[in-house]
């Protein structure tokens, strides 16, 4: 009995201290909605709302100006351009002005593109936009992905025996 006795305290303490545990946590919570309130109303108050809006501005002024374009009402991006007059687009330039080149660059440059020419990296072009030789993007595709299989090929030499050493 007396075992008996002293289990019942101790089931009576545990339940006692969890209705204990309960009624804190419903304190905390009852108290941390009142300081909710408290805050919001003291929001509310005109001198808190200049105060954030002073501030505000202040950061957004000062803190900001490195940053040109995080705000919207600044518009770098907008210019403005001269008019002008006697405008049309058949006077826009087409083509720029040819570099001027020494024989020995030229032969280079014409025996570089033959060889880009031979290999089918390259493809002659008659568009007034382009340069006489265009470089497409599957060149280097291509070479980067001959990079990987070589740089795969060293990995797998590393792992074959020497037939020398057997």
């Amino acid at each position: 009995t007396k075992d008996i006795n002293v289990l019942k305290t101790v089931s009576l303490f545990k339940e006692h201290s969890v209705n204990l545990i309960r009624t804190k946590e419903n304190h905390l919570y009852f108290m941390k909605q009142e300081v909710n309130k408290k805050l919001e109303q003291q929001l509310q108050t005109s001198q808190i709302k200049e105060k954030i809006n002073s501030l505000k501005h202040n950061i957004i002024n000062n803190l900001c100006s490195d940053l040109s374009d995080a705000f919207w009402h600044r518009k770098p991006h907008m210019v403005s351009l001269p008019y002008e007059k006697d405008f049309t687009e058949q006077s826009i330039p087409t083509k720029a002005r040819p570099i001027q080149m020494t024989y020995e660059l030229m032969e280079h440059c014409k025996k570089e593109i033959q060889e880009l020419l031979n290999k089918k990296l390259i493809r002659p072009s008659k568009s007034p936009w382009s340069c006489a030789a265009k470089i497409y993007i599957y060149y280097y595709r291509q070479k980067k992905q001959l990079q990987r299989f070589l740089g795969s090929l060293n990995y797998i030499r590393d792992f074959i025996p020497n037939l020398q050493d057997l």
